[in-house]
C-alpha cells in the first residue's frame, strides 16, 4: 500500500478506493495510515520531500485545517527540541 502517494493525492481513483476499503475494514491498516500521516508531516517539516511531493503537500493537504494544525504542532515540537539542544 503506497500511503504517501495516497495522502498526497497521487493515485488513481481505483487505487484510492482500494486503500480506503482496506483502512476502513482493517484496524491495523487504519493505524498504518495514521502513522503514515505522521511520517509525511515529519518529512515535510524536515524538508525531506521531493519537489513534487512538497508541491502536492502544499496544494492538496496544507489547505486543510487538520493538516495545518499537524504541521504547526510538529514545527513547534522541533523548535522546543532545538532550543533545548542549544542550552
Amino acid at each position: 500500500m503506497n500511503t504517501r502517494k495516497y495522502l498526497l493525492g497521487l493515485l488513481s481513483e481505483k487505487q484510492q478506493q482500494k486503500i480506503e476499503e482496506s483502512y476502513f475494514t482493517d484496524e491495523s491498516q487504519f493505524d498504518k495510515m495514521i502513522a503514515a500521516e505522521d511520517d509525511l508531516v515529519e518529512a515535510y517539516v524536515r524538508e525531506e520531500l521531493s519537489k513534487k511531493e512538497k508541491q502536492q503537500f502544499d496544494s492538496h493537504l496544507l489547505t486543510q485545517p487538520k493538516w495545518q494544525q499537524k504541521v504547526a504542532t510538529v514545527k513547534a515540537l522541533h523548535q522546543v527540541v532545538n532550543e533545548r539542544e542549544r542550552t
